[in-house]
């Protein structure tokens, strides 16, 4: 059985070498034709070009700006005001072209504000208690006061990071810190 086994694989071998040889395998036995149709694709003025490139660089100057805003810890009424978004209800900002950067200053703005309380070690006990106030709500039934709240919404965000961290800490070696009773040690 072995002896056929090896006879069979030296014939294949030798069927796959004369194929590899073979004159119509080879790139050149297979011309590249061209079609003489007409793209589909148009031509663009010079006019659209530098269109395109103006909205783009006005596009990266305002991120650049909101960037900035968040950086130098601008409010949210004062980028408002810069967006042209004061004086407009709610309905009306949605729907404003500027509200885009708007809705990424806030959201970046509560991210850097939460990754200030990371660096600061504040627990999620401080973010409820110091932070954002909720301390009005003792007990679990108490919940659905606030569940609807901006604060609560803040919160389950702060409580999400602050959870990631430990899980990475953890993942690294480092053990987390346990306080079972009495206030946190001052460092």
């Amino acid at each position: 059985m072995l002896v056929v086994l090896l006879a069979s694989t030296t014939a294949g071998s030798s069927k796959f070498s004369s194929t590899l040889q073979s004159p119509e395998i080879r790139a050149s036995a297979h011309p590249i034709m061209f079609p003489e149709e007409r793209s589909l694709r148009s031509e663009t003025t010079l006019n659209e070009n530098s269109e395109e490139r103006g909205n783009m660089f006005k596009t990266m100057w305002k991120y650049v700006k909101v960037q900035l805003w968040l950086e130098t810890k601008m409010s949210k009424e004062y980028v408002k005001t810069a967006l042209k978004l004061d004086g407009l209800d709610d309905a009306d900002i949605k729907t404003h072209k500027n509200y885009k950067y708007y809705s990424y200053f806030a959201d970046k703005s509560e991210e850097y504000r939460l990754i200030g309380w990371l660096q600061k070690d504040y627990t999620t006990f401080d973010a409820w208690h110091k932070e954002l106030n909720l301390n009005r709500i003792t007990q679990a039934n108490e919940l659905n006061k606030v569940e609807a709240t901006d604060a609560f919404r803040v919160y389950k965000h702060y409580v999400n990071m602050h959870d990631t961290l430990i899980v990475r800490q953890m993942n690294i070696g480092n053990a987390p810190e346990v306080y079972r009773e009495g206030p946190r040690p001052q460092r």
